[in-house]
């Protein structure tokens, strides 16, 4: 059975008493969450312990005096068989097999997909509708005031890999329900990364060379870029919502007074047209950065380079 690891994780679904499941993708951390959770509830539940093995084959079945049974980890699909599974399973609680190296061929598919029992987790980043599932669930049960131009920061605002988004949730959760705001929020998220991203943004005043030179001394890998293309989003959003430069002044957050001039200076640089191009550039930047590896920070500092060119172009 394919199951949704939102689903999962949310509390919306439970796996049988006795269990095969197998958690794969291309998302270490969303699989490391799926497999701890299931070894915690099983743990909690009739005190399973995990036993790690490489293959199927590895197995070896223990008289344990004190009768107690193990969920098995296995790291790999290889010798997979229903026969050998229905045979672990007479003996032990559960079998894991988890990781993004998993290669699945159809046998094996069909067998997670139709087989009762047997469990298919799928983990890949987080898209927009993974991350409004998560942010309901946290605001009903710890923020019930969140307005909702905070709650849709967060959802632009918080990094699409499932280990990093958790973690910044949790943070969230330290803070009461009553500082829980849009300035707040904004704050909070900044800190726990380098503040010097955010300055790419307003950088775009010096000249390419000394806007190539600080680029890449501060976007270091993926995780930095996309934090870059959020904080982007957020300050794209208080340009367009600003309906005169005393607006986009009272908008702009206040820990960042330093680099105010720069803001105004680019809102008053932009007209409609400059804006739809800038949206533009950053949705394409967004979702090249998804699939394009290494590539794209390279990619992201040519999106700077033009992020400049358009704001302060005479014939827009």
């Amino acid at each position: 059975m394919k199951i949704n690891p939102d689903n999962f994780m949310l509390g919306n679904f439970e796996l049988s008493e006795k269990f095969v499941v197998l958690i794969a993708g291309n998302e270490d951390s969303y699989i490391s969450a799926i497999e701890k959770k299931i070894r915690n509830h099983y743990y909690k539940k009739n005190k399973s312990i995990i036993e790690e093995i490489e293959k199927i084959d590895d197995y070896v079945e223990a008289n344990d005096m004190f009768g107690q049974k193990k969920i098995l980890k296995i790291h790999s699909l290889e010798g997979f068989s229903d026969k050998k599974i229905e045979n672990i399973l007479r003996h032990e609680n559960g079998i894991i097999f988890s990781g993004t190296k998993l290669k699945l061929n159809k046998n094996t598919k069909d067998s997670f997909e139709k087989k009762e029992g047997y469990y298919i987790f799928m983990c890949y980043t987080l898209l927009r509708e993974n991350k409004i599932n998560y942010l309901k669930k946290y605001k009903e049960n710890y923020w019930p005031d969140l307005d909702s131009k905070a709650f849709w920061f967060l959802v632009d605002i918080l990094d699409n890999r499932f280990g990093i988004f958790n973690n910044e949730l949790e943070k969230l959760t330290n803070f009461n329900s009553e500082e829980i705001n849009l300035e707040n929020i904004n704050k909070i998220i900044s800190e726990t990364n380098n503040p010097d991203i955010e300055k790419i943004i307003f950088s775009i005043h010096l000249n390419n060379s000394q806007i190539i030179k600080f680029y890449n001394s501060t976007i270091l890998d993926n995780g930095d870029l996309f934090f870059l293309i959020s904080r982007i989003k957020f300050f794209l959003n208080i340009l367009v919502a600003s309906k005169s430069t005393r607006e986009a002044e009272s908008n702009f957050p206040r820990y960042l007074f330093m680099h105010k001039k720069n803001f105004v200076d680019i809102y008053n640089s932009l007209n409609q047209k400059k804006i739809k191009k800038l949206i533009g550039l950053t949705f394409r930047l967004e979702k090249l950065s998804r699939t394009s590896g290494s590539i794209g920070i390279v990619l992201g500092l040519r999106f700077i380079l033009n992020f400049k060119r358009v704001v302060f172009s005479t014939s827009a």
